[in-house]
């Protein structure tokens, strides 16, 4: 901003008309100036006037011009001179005529720019006319704007402005006249020395840096800043939005793709403990159904075991029908035996009986036809010797008689041959029945020695039968006991019948089993088929999937060491992840790297080539000599300093802006190479900093002060030597020191270590330079060798063959799985053949046992029945040879009986053949006669005796036949006797044979001696009879208490004897069983009890783990477990219920864990997740899916879909990161400067404190990493963004509130916001130095809320000082160093002494104003003060002067110059300064 020249207000109407200005100009030259009016008179007018020029209709605090100034009878015409140039000296007059209008107040603006004696120059405007009668007028403004119009037509540096915005803006960009600037003039004097005003809302730092300090700067910087950033933002709203979105996609995408990996592994987790769970809940599940089995089983045995006591009971009842049927039988036995031998004896004494009645009836009719024989006899003797006598009455002859001896020797013969053939007869009979019974007795004996043989066999066959018997039963039992497992309660036929039914049912269900085998082998062949089909696809694809795999990891691999360098590198880009979606941020960031770096590394070089050189030069010296080196620290130092340059560069400049050769101005200074040029108030501060690198120098250095350069510019073509009286010169300080030769040595010492040192940082910028250009190439190698759109295309192909070979795998595995599960299913069916077959070879074996057992009972009851028999037949045998000694011993009395009849037979024909007369007649034929042998032989006889005497006496005759009678008689009454005593019926046809007598001797002694065994026998049949009778009673009383029980007795075919046995060893078989099935009813009773109690509490604890469910999956129970459940239960449950409960709290912890996991992926998706599609089918995986397998699939189709979606979403992020990394670059960049200029400001609060320079105000800015800045810019417009996307931009109908989201978007974008964010939430602090009484600043800042609260003079002397530090750094941010003007910017200060007048507090605020080149035009009421001589050489005194109207008031100015000041300074200016003279109006 320019110093005000002049400043001319005419017609300047105020307090309703009261006073005025009616044309008076304040002359100011560029210098400071106080215009000193007295309260009331217009200071503050006089302020607002003056700002009109450059704020046309501008307020002053709450005043506005139209109120302030009278126009509605005339216009106000106001006018500022300004001096742009001081060399030529050229001026822009900036004029404002103000006028009435409709609207209030309106005006007319008016620019021109001139050089000195312009006509049309500030005095020579038209603000006044000659008035028709003589005295002057104010124009009117219409003339005003004809002038305006008539200039801006007719002269190029005339302008007319209509339009305040157009009017401030030429000034700003031709004149510098910056409206900002004003506005801030205006701020502080919207009060009279309220200064704090400009500070108003700034009492803490951060109110001071966001509402001044930044706004400052904002306002001073290039380029539109925040408003461009909105601009910016706005027009690449778009693309933020849809970089956002899609870094927001990617980044969502990933997310969802790791929480879903997450969720799924949880999942995982969750099916391994639901399967774990489910396994022992299958296995409980099977223990229930063990134990339900097992409760079956033993109700089943309990049934079995009331049937086996139902059964021994009716066993036992058919044992006892048994055994009262034995008894029975016993007696019926005992009464068959009794019966057999009463039987036998009376049978035997009936046949003696028989026998002897036989005897004695021969006896009998013996001895009747004896005694018959014998009266027979008596009749033919008694006739005989009838007829003898009778005879004895004739005398026969001889011949008669020896006839009749003939005859009767022939009847003799006869009889003897009867007789010999009856004895012959009888001997034959005899004989035959002796040969008979011979035979007979040979054939009993044969028959005895047969049956005996065979009772002795069959006693051997019986032992034998016994002994296989034995076997047997022992074979049976021994067979039992390796078949049975109880062989006391079991039968083996009965369990024979159950084996077979188990066997049928093991084949059957071996049947069954071979054909699931089958059809399992067939399935398992299709599934080997296919797998032999999928496996080369499987490998070929692995193959394809590997190699893509291997290029994708060796990227990826490539990708994270260059990331990983590239962090290492530069940790800024540390938030980057990939090189592609970030490629621009990363290509931009390493260019400017690079060549940072390589500047540094060129700055190195210099250096340690100066260094070297230095080095070299003085290495083989042995006395010093010069050489220069200040051009780095000009760089250096430039941004330290309002203005440094290096003489030649200055000289260069002026030369081509004065159109004059560097030549000239060498001959006048020709040390312009080893001078630096700067601002008067910064030549001190750029000495020290020189005196300090003395060490450094080789050269000497001369400051020139900008005034000084442009005096020796003026001096051109003089030579001078006044150079060389230069006040501020700097000389090495090695000249002084290196004048010793020691010291020069030890600096040359230091000049290599230098070197060394230098070539050390060459060395490390170099191999930094190296490293970054080495990964610079690589990442351009990385690019050039992988291909976004390649890399894109591998990851498809990639995700489509992982994709493939997920299929092809899960089709194997399902496979794999199949075959495994049907190899589990074979082995199983295996394992259950293997059982069956073991169960049926072992049934088999049982069966093919029980068979041996049964056929060892089939030859035990053979033995048995073989047994019965041969006692049976032994019984016979015994019997038959008992009935065969009785036969034979009858057999032998029967022979004995017969060869005794042959000896008598043989006797009788002895005594026949004896007899005198059978040899007598032996040869005589035989004559047939009927009278008996003793007859005719004693007719023999006494024929022969009358042949030899002829004739006996009579009376012998007669006594032979008296004794014939007698003995007839006799004989008579003995047959009468012998019948009436005979008690046999008489066989009258019986004879009495030859040899009666000796027969009936032989029967009376056979009678008598069966009479006698007869009496023998008897008793013993008595008895037997008794027995009988006995075992008859005792056999109908046991039969009439066996049917009062019993219906039926049991017939045995066995021997009574084996039945006992057998009876016994039943009732023994009974007995044990019945004690077994007593011990297994109490063992069946806990078995019961302890089941019941099994099954209650795993239903009990069913309806807490719900493992009985159809849906759970009966798993195997582990051998031991199945073999100890059934003798303790309940250990095992518990142990199951614990590891149930420990499985289900497992679970539990793990679905909670699920459940979170769930839910926080429904929340995120819900709350967080964009893709409506994708959150759908996550959603319906999440509340659909419930099988491992399926949300595994689900996963895969979603990792597809989100790799897809990535992808898509990098290759619009490519484009979006670019254009974004440039939104961020340049805020970034503007951020970084805007610190940097924050950090300036103080240097223009500087005041020279003795021999230093300090600086009233400190800022301290924090730095930042520049990635961590970017990050948080990213970050920032990520939020606006989001907020952007929000509902609160949104009315109820959805429509977009456009105002109030440009109004928020212009707040986030303001620099404070963006500073804030790039600072992480550090704080700017501002921090300033008290001046003391005694002139002194303080060594320590005190903070900016503190300073408020000093004394009113030193918080207006230290805001006053920041203001100008302020309106400075502005006017040099918005124009170019002017070296030919000490004063380029000008403050007007309304009443600034009403708080301070003191020097300590004004001399720094005027000590900076001058440093800073301001001119300060004061205004005050204070007459009075050493400072307004001090501070001001033109002083202009304002009075009121009373005008044609007593009510209204002129005001006068007096102007007061300090000529010795301008004397010392500038005596040209007393010439410019000459006095005006007032125009009298009215």
């Amino acid at each position: 901003m320019p110093a005000i020249s002049r400043i001319r207000f005419t017609n300047l109407v105020f307090e309703n008309g009261a006073k005025r200005y009616n044309d008076v100009i304040f002359q100011f030259d560029s210098y400071n100036g106080v215009i000193l009016l007295e309260n009331g008179g217009g200071k503050t007018v006089l302020v607002q006037a003056v700002l009109q020029t450059v704020l046309p209709h501008t307020l002053l605090g709450e005043r506005k011009a139209k109120d302030t100034f009278a126009l509605e009878n005339s216009p106000a015409h106001l006018a500022v001179e300004w001096l742009i140039s001081d060399r030529p000296r050229r001026y822009a007059l900036t004029a404002v005529t103000l006028f009435h209008s409709k609207q209030g107040m309106d005006s007319y603006k008016y620019v021109y720019e001139y050089g000195t004696g312009d006509e049309h120059s500030l005095e020579g405007l038209p603000f006044v006319r000659e008035a028709p009668n003589g005295p002057t007028r104010p124009s009117s403004k219409e003339e005003m704007a004809d002038y305006y119009q008539y200039m801006s037509r007719n002269h190029l540096n005339a302008h007319y402005f209509s339009s305040n915005r157009e009017y401030q803006s030429y000034l700003e960009d031709n004149f510098k006249i910056i409206n900002s600037e004003w506005k801030s003039v205006a701020r502080i004097n919207a009060a009279e020395g309220a200064v704090e005003g400009f500070f108003a809302g700034c009492s803490t730092t951060t109110q001071l840096v966001n509402q001044l300090l930044i706004p400052t700067v904002e306002e001073a910087l290039a380029g539109g800043g925040t408003k461009e950033f909105i601009e910016i933002f706005a027009s690449q709203r778009e693309h933020f939005k849809q970089h956002r979105q899609l870094r927001d996609k990617i980044a969502e995408s990933q997310q969802v793709d790791m929480k879903i990996n997450s969720y799924v592994n949880r999942y995982a987790l969750y099916d391994e403990a639901r399967q774990v769970l489910l396994k022992v809940k299958g296995e409980a599940r099977s223990l229930y159904r063990l134990a339900t089995e097992n409760q079956e089983l033993v109700e089943q045995k309990l049934e079995e075991h009331r049937q086996a006591t139902n059964q021994l009971q009716e066993k036992q009842q058919e044992w006892e029908r048994k055994q009262a049927s034995c008894q029975l039988a016993s007696r019926r036995q005992e009464l068959n035996y009794t019966g057999k031998i009463y039987e036998e004896r009376r049978k035997e004494y009936e046949e003696q009986h028989e026998e002897y009645e036989q005897k004695n009836s021969r006896l009998q009719n013996l001895e009747i036809s004896r005694l018959k024989e014998r009266i027979r006899s008596s009749e033919e003797e008694i006739k005989y010797y009838t007829e003898q006598i009778n005879n004895l009455a004739t005398d026969p002859d001889v011949r008669n008689l020896e006839e009749r001896i003939k005859n009767n020797a022939g009847h003799l013969r006869y009889c003897y041959l009867q007789e010999e053939k009856i004895l012959d007869g009888k001997k034959q009979e005899s004989q035959t029945e002796l040969d008979k019974v011979t035979r007979e007795l040979q054939e009993i004996e044969r028959n005895h020695r047969e049956q005996q043989d065979q009772y002795y066999k069959l006693r051997d066959q019986k032992v034998q039968a016994e002994q296989q018997r034995m076997q047997a039963e022992n074979d049976m039992q021994n067979i039992a006991g390796q078949i049975l497992a109880n062989p006391i309660q079991e039968e083996v036929i009965k369990e024979k019948q159950k084996w077979e039914q188990q066997v049928a049912e093991l084949e059957r269900n071996r049947l069954e089993n071979q054909g699931l085998i089958r059809k399992l082998q067939e399935d398992k062949r299709r599934l080997l088929d296919e797998l032999a089909c999928l496996r080369p696809q499987l490998q070929d694809c692995t193959r394809q999937e590997q190699s893509l795999k291997e290029l994708n990891e060796r990227i990826q691999e490539e990708q994270e060491s260059l990331l990983l360098r590239m962090k290492e590198l530069r940790t800024e880009l540390y938030s980057i992840h990939s090189l592609y979606t970030q490629q621009a941020t990363i290509i931009n960031h390493f260019e400017d790297s690079v060549k940072n770096l390589r500047l540094h590394k060129e700055r190195a070089i210099m250096e340690e080539s100066q260094a070297l050189a230095l080095h070299t030069f003085y290495e083989s010296s042995i006395y010093y000599s010069a050489d220069p080196l200040v051009e780095g620290w000009i760089d250096d130092w430039q941004e330290q300093f309002t203005y440094l340059e290096a003489g030649a560069v200055y000289v260069e400049k002026a030369a081509q802006q004065l159109g004059h050769s560097v030549s000239e101005y060498f001959s006048a200074y020709p040390f312009w190479a080893i001078s630096l040029v700067c601002r008067a108030s910064e030549a001190d501060n750029l000495l020290a900093r020189l005196r300090r690198q003395t060490i450094m120098l080789t050269h000497p250095v001369f400051i020139l002060t900008q005034e000084e350069a442009r005096s020796i510019l003026d001096s051109r073509g003089e030579p001078s030597h006044e150079a060389l009286e230069v006040e501020r010169r700097v000389f090495p300080a090695n000249w002084e020191v290196n004048l010793s030769s020691p010291a020069f040595q030890n600096w040359k010492q230091e000049l290599e270590k230098k070197a060394y040192d230098a070539g050390s940082k060459r060395r490390q910028e170099e191999a930094r330079l190296q490293e970054m250009e080495e990964i610079w190439k690589q990442l351009l190698q990385f690019w050039g060798k992988y291909p976004y759109e390649e890399v894109c295309q591998v990851r498809q192909s990639w995700q489509e063959l992982r994709e493939q070979l997920v299929k092809l795998d899960q089709g194997i595995r399902n496979r794999e799985e199949g075959l495994q599960e049907i190899d589990t299913r074979l082995d199983s069916l295996g394992k259950k053949n293997n059982e069956i077959n073991e169960e049926y070879t072992h049934l088999s074996n049982r069966i093919m046992k029980a068979q041996d057992y049964i056929r060892k009972a089939g030859e035990r009851d053979k033995a048995l029945l073989d047994l019965r028999q041969y006692q049976e037949l032994l019984l016979v045998r015994e019997q038959e040879l008992e009935w065969i000694n009785r036969q034979k011993e009858r057999g032998e009395r029967r022979k004995q009986e017969l060869e005794h009849e042959l000896l008598i037979i043989q006797q009788e024909f002895r005594y026949l053949m004896e007899q005198p007369l059978y040899q007598n007649v032996k040869h005589v034929i035989p004559r047939e006669s009927n009278l008996n042998r003793t007859l005719l032989e004693t007719e023999h006889r006494d024929l022969v005796d009358a042949l030899h005497q002829k004739q006996k006496g009579r009376q012998h005759q007669e006594d032979l036949l008296n004794q014939a009678r007698t003995g007839k008689k006799d004989s008579e009454k003995d047959l009468e006797r012998k019948r009436r005593q005979c008690d046999i019926e008489i066989d009258e046809d019986f004879k009495f044979p030859p040899g009666g007598e000796e027969e009936i001797n032989v029967v009376i002694q056979q009678t008598k001696l069966l009479k006698q065994q007869l009496k023998k026998i008897e008793p013993g049949l008595k008895q037997a009879e008794q027995d009988y009778a006995i075992a008859q009673d005792r056999f109908n009383q046991q039969e009439d208490d066996f049917y009062k029980k019993f219906t039926q007795p049991v017939l045995f075919s066995k021997s009574l004897i084996m039945v006992k046995n057998e009876l016994d060893q039943e009732y023994q078989d009974i007995e044990s069983k019945q004690n077994y099935l007593d011990a297994q009813a109490v063992i069946l009773k806990t078995e019961e009890d302890m089941l019941k109690q099994a099954l209650g509490e795993l239903k009990r604890y069913h309806e807490r783990y719900e493992y009985l469910q159809d849906n759970v999956v009966y798993m195997d129970l582990p051998a031991p477990t199945v073999q100890d459940f059934s003798y303790r239960p309940m250990p095992i449950i518990e142990r199951y219920i614990k590891e149930l409960e420990a499985k289900q709290a497992h679970l539990n912890q793990v679905r909670e864990g699920l459940e979170q996991e769930r839910s926080r992926l429904e929340q995120f998706c819900q709350e967080e997740l964009q893709d409506i599609k994708l959150r759908r089918m996550v959603m319906n995986g999440l509340k659909y899916l419930d099988n491992y397998q399926e949300v595994g699939e689900w996963k895969n189709r979603l990792s597809s879909r989100i790799a897809l979606a990535i992808r898509h979403a990098e290759d619009g992020m490519r484009e979006h990161d670019r254009q974004l990394q440039q939104f961020i670059n340049h805020m970034h960049s503007y951020l970084l400067t805007m610190a940097g200029e924050l950090r300036a400001i103080p240097r223009k609060t500087r005041v020279r404190v003795e021999d230093s320079w300090k600086e009233i105000f400190q800022f301290d800015v924090p730095q930042w990493e520049e990635k961590d800045g970017k990050n948080e810019l990213r970050k920032h417009i990520d939020w606006m963004l989001s907020q952007i996307e929000s509902d609160r931009y949104r009315d109820e109908h959805g429509k977009e509130d456009y105002a109030l989201m440009q109004k928020d978007i212009e707040k986030w974008l303001q620099a404070p916001q963006l500073l804030g964010n790039v600072m992480q939430g550090k704080n700017i602090k501002v921090k300033c130095r008290k001046v003391t009484a005694d002139g002194k600043v303080s060594s320590y800042p005190s903070a900016w809320e503190s300073s408020n609260q000093w004394s009113g003079g030193e918080k207006w002397s230290k805001n006053m000082a920041l203001f100008l530090g302020i309106q400075n750094y502005l006017a040099e941010k918005r124009q170019a160093i002017n070296p030919r003007m000490k004063r380029s910017r000008t403050v007007i200060l309304d009443n600034p002494f009403g708080k301070a007048s003191s020097e300590h507090i004004l001399d720094p605020v005027f000590f900076i104003a001058e440093q800073l080149g301001f001119q300060i035009i004061a205004l005050t009421a204070l007459a009075e003060g050493k400072f307004i001589s001090d501070y001001f050489p033109i002083v202009y005194s304002c009075r009121l002067r009373p005008s044609t109207s007593p009510d209204k008031y002129l005001i006068a100015a007096d102007k007061e110059i300090r000529h010795a000041y301008f004397q010392d300074h500038d005596p040209e200016a007393l010439r410019r300064l000459g006095e005006q003279k007032q125009m009298e109006l009215f």
